[in-house]
């Protein structure tokens, strides 16, 4: 057994080539059931699931190959070559009828069988469409299924998220500081009212957004073949198709218009989105998904911002994608020790502010009032209980009077207004501010 993925996938790539090839000179015509396109469309995902993947990567790229990846994740490895050893089983099977080096396996019964099976079909005419359609009675056509199926499910393996903000913080390499300037303003033209140094932090996490996207693009160019990045597979009936490894939307370092550091979806929008409040309704509009030749938006592609191929089909689905990949989600306040942390999702987030910061303060005395702020309580303290703490005292007994905040209101101390429902109010403010990091 074959135990490295550069090798299966050389097979895989083989077997597809000698498919294309019979299909290009066929001994015998299966294209009623096998239509060459479907086969070509099949071979292309198989291409670019190969390319985003590193599956043919060895010797002196071995670090970036696919088997580097998964020498510690034995259970995903053997899932890839379980899956790539029948993808090639079956493509070789369907060469092999093609060239009719054999007969399919319906025609090799004997002739009393053939005549039954033939009695069967002309009665099964007269049964409803649909049942001959969910189980293939022919080989080619299971075959065909059967290679579509392996390549879906190479795809659901998780072999390769996005990279988290954190993990990156040392590609000091990866400079896009020329924005820094352009997303600290803009968070301070966003809240005019905001801490300095906190509209510093969080301009800074959106030039460290950028950062990533670039590291991303960098490293998909190191993974991408030749032959994967010429390749081009149609994904709707209506000429749709999808170049992989298209940097088209990948913004240039020399851009520094302020103004063209806005997502598509937000700049071509009548108000700037450092000024798209409706009441409590915050706006928060995300690109739109990749578009085919034909207008219409793609079902699978590769996205444009984590480079990985998606099958997406619902605008709710892009949008989730999207704010997972830009991981929107830090703390929103001045004093918090985990200033520079991206949370993993927006749970996450408000339950640390919840419990570090939108606490309720209190003195544990009956019929005294509740403080929403730190400062107010220690006033409270100081004025009602004449007793005063300094910084090291209170740092080890403050969680004696602090308790997570459980009311679903409160004030954003971003734009510094109420909200009857917080956490979604703030959250948008930080989805906002991440898609700006887009370009």
């Amino acid at each position: 057994m074959v135990t490295l993925i550069s090798e299966a996938h050389a097979k895989c790539w083989i077997a597809f080539e000698d498919l294309v090839s019979a299909l290009n000179h066929p001994v015998r015509d299966f294209r009623a059931q096998l239509p060459p396109k479907e086969i070509h469309d099949e071979f292309d995902k198989y291409k670019i699931w190969a390319g985003n993947t590193g599956a043919a990567h060895s010797g002196k790229r071995f670090e970036i190959s696919l088997d580097y990846r998964l020498r510690e994740a034995s259970f995903f490895k053997n899932q890839v070559l379980g899956l790539l050893k029948t993808l090639e089983e079956k493509v070789r099977s369907t060469a092999s009828l093609v060239r009719n080096e054999r007969k399919p396996f319906e025609e090799e019964d004997n002739e009393e069988d053939e005549d039954d099976a033939k009695a069967s079909a002309s009665d099964a005419t007269e049964e409803d469409d649909e049942e001959s359609e969910e189980t293939p009675k022919s080989e080619i056509p299971r075959l065909l299924e059967s290679i579509k199926f392996t390549i879906a499910s190479l795809y659901r393996i998780p072999i390769r998220k996005p990279a988290p903000l954190d993990r990156l913080k040392h590609k000091t390499s990866l400079d896009s500081s020329s924005y820094q300037h352009f997303d600290v303003l803009y968070v301070v033209d966003k809240f005019k009212d905001l801490n300095p140094d906190l509209a510093t932090r969080l301009g800074k996490a959106i030039t460290r957004r950028r950062q990533v996207l670039r590291y991303r693009e960098d490293h998909k160019s190191s993974l991408d073949t030749s032959r994967v990045a010429s390749s081009r597979f149609t994904l709707r009936s209506k000429a749709t198709t999808l170049i992989p490894g298209d940097t088209s939307l990948i913004v240039s370092d020399t851009v520094l218009d302020s103004t063209a550091l806005y997502p598509p979806s937000v700049a071509e929008s009548k108000s700037s989105m450092a000024s798209s409040f409706a009441g409590n309704d915050l706006a928060v509009e995300v690109p739109p998904r990749p578009k085919g030749e034909d207008g219409y938006e793609l079902d699978l592609f590769e996205c444009p911002y984590c480079l990985i191929t998606k099958n997406i089909t619902t605008d709710r689905q892009w949008k989730k994608h999207v704010l997972e990949d830009l991981q929107p989600y830090i703390c929103t306040y001045e004093d918090c020790d985990l200033y520079d942390h991206f949370f993993e999702n927006r749970d996450a987030w408000f339950k640390h502010e919840a419990q570090h910061h939108r606490a309720k303060w209190f003195c544990n005395t009956d019929h005294h009032p509740e403080y929403d702020m730190e400062t107010d309580f220690i006033k409270h303290m100081e004025l009602d209980h004449n007793t005063t703490f300094d910084h090291q005292q209170f740092a080890l007994i403050r969680d004696m009077f602090r308790q997570p905040s459980r009311s679903i209101e409160g004030t954003c101390n971003l734009c510094r207004r109420h909200s009857k429902r917080i956490k979604s109010h703030v959250s948008r403010h930080l989805q906002q501010m991440a898609l700006f990091a887009l370009p």
